[in-house]
C-alpha cells in the first residue's frame, strides 16, 4: 500500500509513448505541467485534470497522463 501524502505522476499511461512538442524543449506533459503548476488557488487535483486535458487534446488522444495518489 502506498503511504499517505504521496502523489506519483506519469507523463503517459502504460504501453504509451510520451510525445514531444515539435520545436520545443519540453514534451507535452512537461509543457502543460509548467503551464498550470503556478496557478494560484488551483487545487492539486484540478491542476492534474487540466494537465491531462491539455496533453490528451494536443496528442489527439494518443497520450494519457496517469496519476496515482493517496493524499488523505
Amino acid at each position: 500500500m502506498q503511504p499517505r501524502g504521496n502523489l506519483i505522476a506519469f507523463a503517459c499511461a502504460t504501453k504509451q509513448l510520451a510525445q514531444n512538442r515539435p520545436g520545443e524543449r519540453n514534451g507535452l506533459y512537461t509543457y502543460h505541467l509548467l503551464k498550470h503548476i503556478g496557478t494560484k488557488g488551483l487545487r492539486l487535483e484540478d491542476m492534474f485534470i487540466r494537465v491531462a486535458k491539455g496533453v490528451e487534446d494536443d496528442s489527439g488522444g494518443s497520450q494519457t497522463p496517469y496519476e496515482h495518489s493517496r493524499l488523505k
